[in-house]
């Protein structure tokens, strides 16, 4: 009792912020799994639902969705593979498998329940490895409410699709990983790196870009000195079952025996945009093991200077060059400069660029984490040490999974699609936060302030904690309209001078001797940045998209009770009725993938089947269908409106 009373004595915000965020999610999940909010997210949450359903209804392979019995393209979606046999998910089956037994148990809920508890597990294992590191339970428990409190993490806590899951393995993989390696007299730990190793092969069967975390591992392994060859043996022997299973499976779902593909999906999936990616990794994997690290960033130096000279005189090394730079700007600081003639699914832009998706602002990762820029400090430190020759520092270990992960998304410049922050960096967070709160407390140790000063601005801080979270919060699930210019000042402009002023002020209290006043207000921009950072996730991000996933959750309730079992629907906005096919047995057919082609067609199927034939459209959708010829033959039964969608049955006519 004494220990926990000391604890939040020592670290008062940062138990309070873990009680606050952690009542919220689990709060949050309560309604997911006994309310309406177990509705899908978007497409991809969608195509997981069905791989699972799937599986509990016998197939492993095939989703099933009546394409076998008649090939109509409008019972296709996004990210499925239609094949000779039927229709299969382009994303690897690992996750639907994990979930199966829980599945079968609670539904579609089960998958939300996973990640609930796979980001919890993330949080503990965020303690653990920064106490693995440096033994400091002050800067632990800092790390841990970092991740938990000040990431846009939690808004995938209470998700379907497997974000949180993916970095919960990832997160376990490379703690293992960690306290395994050989210090002092402590010996390689063999058995840590095979299960490090099997659990990245696992993770790399529910998402590819996994490999990122097993490329930052390896690298980590070639530049210890000596080079910690038994590591990678083990963790590469670890990994191979599940990377010769994934690979079989692959070969049975698209034809084709490789270890990363998704077919010839309709999304933006071809992985062989990584190819180069790859090739450098490899590059760059061979010159770690055989130069000393000192040697190898004075060559990656020289190499980055010739190839800014090339990119003067050569118009493909230019346009490389430029292609990166605009990438980094846009994940790392700005989204607003990405080219507006990009046409992007769900996706509206504002007057300004912003990227709106249902009706929110999407945001870099400065502008989610203004905070982050303290990673400069440990970046600084490793290059430091490399370029001196004095070895290889620990916060390089943590630093290699974050470049890993950030480098091949910036060469793509890609955000991730729907969301309103970048989930692809779930997996970062953790190792982000750790390295910050070592910042933050070893800042913290020569910063000078009076006891009055540290209350003053403890109590100004929440002030503005609460106003910003209330004003976010009470916007609810209001769309975002062009006269909110405050909003848009709050989202992505006052973020980026935060990070700019605390990137300043980081600087000068390392370079110069600071004052009190200087200690003062660099305490007020870190802790500004970091409840601005809560307040954004917990007030905007995390709020709307349980909103939309209890609009969808409703839709898919409306709709089931409507819609009898072996039916077909018609809509333009399947995401939400995918639902059904848990307790029904219903297809759902999009007649826009053709333009309403084939649809006469596969209503007339269905109906000599004894299918009975629904539609849920918008009222302008309607009108355009009724000018259609084959509808004419045809009645329709309107039943119910559902946030705009208008379900009717169609029949005969007399």
């Amino acid at each position: 009792m004494n220990k926990m009373r000391n604890i939040y004595v020592q670290n008062p915000i940062a138990v309070l912020g873990l009680a606050f965020a952690i009542f919220y999610i689990l709060s949050v999940l309560a309604s997911a799994v006994f309310g309406f909010g177990a509705g899908h997210f978007s497409i991809d949450e969608a195509t997981y639902h069905l791989t699972v359903n799937a599986m509990l209804n016998g197939d492993f392979i095939h989703v099933g969705n009546g394409y076998s019995d008649f090939s109509s393209p409008e019972l296709n979606s996004a990210l499925l593979v239609a094949t000779r046999d039927g229709l299969v998910a382009q994303y690897p089956p690992f996750y639907a498998f994990i979930c199966l037994p829980i599945y079968a148990l609670i539904g579609y809920k089960g998958l939300i329940l996973v990640n609930c508890f796979a980001f919890l597990g993330s949080a503990f294992l965020v303690y653990k490895l920064s106490n693995a590191w440096h033994a400091d339970q002050s800067s632990s428990l800092l790390a841990t409410a970092l991740f938990v409190v000040a990431t846009f993490a939690p808004d995938y806590a209470v998700a379907g699709w497997p974000h949180s899951f993916v970095g919960f393995l990832l997160l376990s993989a490379f703690y293992l990983y960690f306290v395994s390696l050989p210090c002092g007299n402590k010996q390689n730990n063999f058995l840590g790196y095979l299960l490090a190793g099997g659990l990245l092969g696992v993770a790399l069967g529910i998402r590819y870009d996994s490999i990122f975390m097993f490329g930052a591992m390896l690298l980590g392994a070639l530049v210890s000195r000596p080079v910690n060859g038994k590591a990678i043996g083990f963790m590469i022997l670890g990994a191979a079952p599940f990377c010769i299973l994934l690979a079989i499976i692959n070969g049975s779902k698209f034809g084709e025996f490789s270890l990363l593909t998704y077919g010839q999906s309709g999304g933006n999936t071809d992985t062989s945009a990584y190819t180069p990616l790859f090739l450098i990794l490899l590059v760059g994997a061979i010159a770690a093991a055989l130069l000393p690290l000192w040697l190898l960033l004075r060559l990656c130096v020289v190499v980055l200077l010739v190839g800014l000279a090339l990119a003067l005189f050569v118009s493909p090394v230019e346009l490389i060059f430029k292609k990166f730079i605009l990438g980094v700007y846009q994940i790392l600081v700005d989204l607003r400069v990405r080219d507006l003639a990009i046409v992007e699914p769900a996706l509206s832009r504002g007057s300004a660029g912003e990227l709106i998706y249902f009706g929110g602002i999407k945001k870099s990762l400065v502008q989610s984490i203004p905070w982050g820029v303290l990673l400069l400090l440990p970046v600084a430190k490793v290059f430091k040490s490399a370029w001196c020759r004095q070895g290889v520092r620990v916060e390089l270990f943590f630093l290699l999974p974050i470049v890993c992960f950030f480098v091949p998304y910036c060469y793509l410049a890609w955000h991730g699609g729907m969301s309103l922050n970048l989930r692809y960096f779930v997996p970062v967070l953790p190792f982000l936060s750790v390295l910050i709160a070592k910042v933050l407390t070893d800042v913290s140790g020569t910063i000078q302030l009076s006891s009055l000063s540290r209350r003053g601005l403890l109590v100004a801080l929440g002030i503005v904690f609460f106003a910003l979270f209330v004003y976010f919060r009470a916007l609810g699930s209001v769309s975002y309209s062009e006269e909110q210019d405050l909003l848009k000042v709050l989202l992505l402009d006052a973020p980026l001078w935060i990070a700019l002023v605390l990137t300043i002020l980081l600087i000068v209290l390392y370079s110069f001797p600071a004052s009190r006043s200087a200690h003062f207000v660099y305490s007020a921009f870190a802790g500004l940045a970091l409840l601005w950072a809560a307040s954004v996730s917990y007030g905007y991000d995390f709020p709307r998209s349980v909103e939309l996933r209890k609009r969808n959750g409703t839709i898919a309730v409306v709709a089931e009770r409507e819609i009898p079992n072996h039916s077909i629907l018609f809509t333009s906005y399947a995401d939400p009725f995918w639902s059904i096919v848990e307790n029904k047995d219903v297809y759902i057919a999009n007649p826009l993938l053709d333009s309403f082609e084939s649809m006469g067609a596969t209503v007339e199927f269905s109906l000599g089947q004894d299918r009975r034939v629904f539609l849920a459209l918008t009222r302008g959708q309607w009108k355009a269908l009724g000018a259609l010829d084959f509808i004419q033959k045809y009645k329709v039964n309107y039943s119910v409106d559902i946030y705009g969608l208008v379900l009717g049955e169609l029949q005969v006519a007399d």
